[in-house]
C-alpha cells in the first residue's frame, strides 16, 4: 500500500512539474488604481485552450502562439489583492495574485453652464440611455486581438487634465475624471492610437461627438468632444488613421480631446501606454 501511495505521489509530482513548465505567467506584483498593465503568457507545449480570468471577466487567447502579451487594467474602484487565473486545459492552471494599491488623486474645480452640471429630467433620460449604450459597448469582449506595439498619441500635445482627478463642477462633487484631456485646436486631426474596428459613434450629451474603437480582447479607446467624425461604425481602422477632428461638443469649456481607455470594462489611464516605446 505504501509503495502504491509513493508511486502516486511521484506521478502527481511529475504531472505538476510538467504543468508548471508548460505554462508561465509574468505579471507585476503591485499596480496602482487606474493603471493598465501587461500579462505575459508563455506555453511550452500544445494546449487545448488559454483562458484568462481577471476581475470576474474571462476571455480566450489563440493557442497557436507560444508567447503572448495581454493588456489588463485595474479601475478606480479596484483595490487590494485580486486574482489573475490562467487556465490552459490540459496544460494546467496558474494563479497570480496582484495587489492593487490605492492612489490619492488630486482635486480639480471647474465652472460650467448650469444645464451641464444639473441637467433637467428630459436630459437625464437621455444621459441614462447613452450611458447604458456606451457601457454595454465597453463590456463586450471581441475574441480577436487587433492592437500591436507601439501606440501613438491621438494628438501630440500637452495634457490638460490627468486621469483620476476628483472633480468638482461649480463646487459640486462629481465622478472622477476617467481619461486624459489633450490640448487640441479646433478641427485638429485626431488619430486612432492603435488598429481595430469602430464599435460606436454618436453625439452624446456629455461626450459630444464620440468615437469608440474596439482593439479586441476587451480593449477599447474612446475619443470625445470631436467637431467632426470621419469614420463609421464597423469600419476597420489602422493605427494613426485620422478618425475625426477635434472640437468642443458636449460638456466642454473649449476645444480639446478627451481620450479614454477601457480594458474589460475598467476605465484606466492611457498615458503609460502612450509613453511606451517598443523594445
Amino acid at each position: 500500500m505504501k509503495a502504491l501511495v509513493y508511486l502516486l505521489l511521484i506521478i502527481y509530482g511529475s504531472l505538476y512539474l510538467s504543468y508548471a513548465h508548460a505554462l508561465e505567467v509574468k505579471v507585476p506584483g503591485v499596480v496602482d488604481q487606474g493603471s493598465p498593465f501587461w500579462a505575459e503568457i508563455r506555453v511550452n507545449k500544445d494546449v487545448q485552450s488559454i483562458k484568462i480570468t481577471w476581475l470576474k471577466k474571462s476571455f480566450f487567447l489563440p493557442t497557436r502562439y507560444k508567447k503572448q502579451q495581454v493588456l489588463l487594467g485595474a479601475g478606480l474602484k479596484c483595490s487590494g489583492k485580486n486574482l489573475l487565473l490562467v487556465d490552459t486545459g490540459n496544460g494546467g492552471k496558474l494563479e497570480k495574485w496582484i495587489f492593487v494599491r490605492r492612489k490619492d488623486f488630486p482635486v480639480q474645480h471647474l465652472r460650467l453652464p448650469k444645464k451641464m452640471v444639473t441637467p433637467d429630467k428630459k436630459a437625464l433620460s437621455r444621459i441614462f440611455a447613452e450611458k447604458e449604450l456606451i457601457n454595454g459597448t465597453l463590456q463586450k469582449i471581441t475574441p480577436t486581438k487587433y492592437l500591436k506595439l507601439p501606440f501613438v498619441w491621438p494628438v501630440r500635445s500637452r495634457i490638460l487634465s490627468t486621469f483620476g482627478l476628483r472633480r468638482f463642477l461649480n463646487n459640486q462633487p462629481r465622478s472622477s475624471h476617467r481619461g486624459i484631456d489633450l490640448r487640441a485646436g479646433l478641427n485638429s486631426p485626431v488619430r486612432a492610437f492603435n488598429s481595430g474596428h469602430v464599435a460606436l459613434t454618436g453625439d452624446f450629451y456629455f461626450g459630444g461627438k464620440t468615437v469608440i474603437i474596439d482593439h479586441g480582447l476587451g480593449v477599447y479607446s474612446i475619443y470625445m468632444h470631436l467637431n467632426k467624425i470621419k469614420v463609421k461604425k464597423g469600419q476597420v481602422v489602422a493605427r494613426a488613421q485620422v478618425i475625426g477632428l477635434a472640437g468642443k461638443t458636449g460638456r466642454a469649456t473649449g476645444p480639446h480631446l478627451h481620450f479614454g481607455l477601457s480594458v474589460l470594462g475598467e476605465l484606466v489611464d492611457p498615458k503609460p501606454l502612450l509613453s511606451f516605446k517598443k523594445s
